[in-house]
């Protein structure tokens, strides 16, 4: 595990796989789910637009050109969360999705589209 020495400077990433959710700092409801092997790794793509989806959509939205300007626009709005999980890490991203329906950045999976296989009336 090894200190973020960026957007999220206070929380310890760990180098392994699990489930990771961004949240909205004033709202406090979740915006973005996300799924990796390596955590570490992955919450590091969220610095740079290219690499993280998330990360885009919200410098086009913004028109913030500079990524110095865009990574501190976004530590002032959003949180980071995360468990971290061996087996099951897809599952719990797309439950997730399906149960908090309120993500902007997100697609709802669609393998729970048109499907009876899903636990919860979402």
């Amino acid at each position: 595990m090894r200190k973020r020495a960026s957007m999220f400077a206070n929380v310890d990433v760990p180098r392994r796989g699990g489930v990771y959710s961004i949240w909205n700092h004033r709202k406090g409801n979740p915006v973005y789910v996300g799924e990796s092997s390596n955590l570490d790794e992955r919450i590091g793509d969220l610095m740079r637009p290219i690499n993280h989806t998330f990360t885009r959509q919200i410098q086009k939205s913004t028109r913030i050109k500079s990524l110095e300007r865009l990574r501190s626009y976004m530590s002032r709005r959003f949180d980071l969360s995360f468990v971290v999980l061996r087996d099951g890490r897809k599952e719990l991203e797309e439950f997730l999705i399906c149960y908090w329906k309120t993500f902007k950045y997100n697609k709802r999976p669609a393998r729970y589209m048109n499907s009876d296989d899903y636990p919860l009336d979402i």
